[in-house]
């Protein structure tokens, strides 16, 4: 992203297709255009009378959905998760029917389908609220991400 007073563009560099000025640590995105996929030219605008104050400074948020679409809904048909986190109710799952907090036990749940975090294994064992998973330890030990790089030019 380049953010100026008068605009803001977006770029979506392929990992293959790095430039040479990045690569050599002085960015120069008035030769990006080619990875341009969005341009917001706000000093352009008779209707926005300060361009510069349209956007505040902005933030990074790395997003990891640990159970996500996918994990939450598999989480019983996996040997290594089924013996994690509370008990497993696959007949609840089956029926999608609730289960009372206070039995320790959840159910496979598909996010995209119905919201219930309270009853998902998944959900459960990474929130661990009250330590009795050993769910820190897990991450610790089993968990890695795989960044090349991520770097903020001012």
């Amino acid at each position: 992203m380049e953010r100026t007073a008068d605009f803001a563009k977006i770029f979506f560099i392929p990992e293959g297709e790095i430039p040479q000025d990045v690569s050599e640590e002085a960015p120069r995105p008035e030769g990006w255009n080619r990875w341009l996929i969005a341009y917001y030219p706000f000093g352009a605008s008779p209707e926005c009378p300060d361009p510069d104050g349209v956007m505040a400074p902005q933030r990074f948020i790395l997003s990891i959905a640990f159970c996500g679409g996918w994990a939450s809904k598999v989480w019983g048909l996996s040997g290594s998760c089924v013996g994690s986190g509370p008990a497993y109710n696959a007949s609840a799952t089956d029926a999608k029917l609730p289960i009372e907090a206070s039995q320790h036990q959840c159910r496979a749940v598909d996010p995209l389908a119905e919201y219930a975090p309270e009853q998902d294994c998944c959900t459960q064992f990474i929130t661990d609220e009250q330590g009795e998973f050993g769910t820190d330890a897990h991450l610790r030990e089993s968990a890695y991400f795989n960044m090349s790089w991520f770097k903020v030019y001012i």
